[in-house]
């Protein structure tokens, strides 16, 4: 089954959470993603796409609806 998925660059300063610094100027390769829940599809929401990731991390907020 083929799917298509809308991938969009955002360049943005990568901040360090403990000093609020700017890091560096950081790419993200972002999408947007909806979940099923038993309430049905979720709200839109803008995902990092991390190709590398083993896993995948899915907010507190959205999970917990389910």
């Amino acid at each position: 089954m083929n799917k298509r998925i809308r991938l969009f660059f955002s360049t943005e300063p990568i901040i360090d959470a403990k000093s609020r610094v700017d890091l560096h100027e950081g790419i993200r390769l972002l999408s947007v993603v909806e979940f099923m829940s038993a309430q049905g599809w979720s709200e839109p929401e803008s995902a990092i796409v991390d190709t590398g990731a083993p896993i995948s991390l899915i907010p507190h907020k959205i999970w917990r609806k389910g």
